[in-house]
């Protein structure tokens, strides 16, 4: 595994360039290769890649964009992917940190697409109860509460 830095020049510079390149399959193989061996890609490259018009490029950047270096939310609320909008709700809410945090949820349960609401489920698990009962009281659902 890489870290930073210990990314060999010359194979950076490949990866790189695959990057640049224009060629969504070389984008994709070098976001998969930099996912899988854990290296550290420079964030500006990664914030490219995530306004990329193709979803797909737009969801790998994403995916290897470091939790505190993008705004969760605003992606969740505004991207046209539905794929991309579930892994937003998953960061957003990893990096919440408390019940409090989860707030923008509310906004995102009527979402039209079962990937985005399941997204959310799935979230509100992660964080346990007490966060899942605050969620669904800013709803005003004491029925769904209980289900928590």
């Amino acid at each position: 595994m890489f870290k930073g830095s210990e990314v060999p020049a010359p194979v950076r510079a490949i990866l790189t360039e695959a990057l640049d390149s224009g060629d969504k399959d070389l984008r994709l193989a070098a976001l998969g290769w930099y996912s899988l061996q854990g290296a550290d890609l420079p964030v500006d490259a990664l914030h490219c890649l995530a306004r990329d018009p193709d979803a797909q490029l737009r969801h790998a950047a994403l995916w290897a964009m470091p939790i505190d270096s993008v705004d969760w939310w605003q992606i969740a609320k505004g991207d046209a992917n539905a794929d991309v909008r579930a892994l937003a709700i998953e960061r957003a809410v990893s990096r919440a940190g408390s019940a409090k945090g989860l707030r923008p949820l509310t906004e995102l349960v009527e979402d039209a697409d079962w990937q985005v609401r399941a997204a959310i489920v799935r979230a509100l698990d992660a964080v346990g109860s007490d966060a899942c009962e605050t969620a669904f009281g800013w709803l005003g659902s004491n029925k769904s509460a209980g289900a928590c």
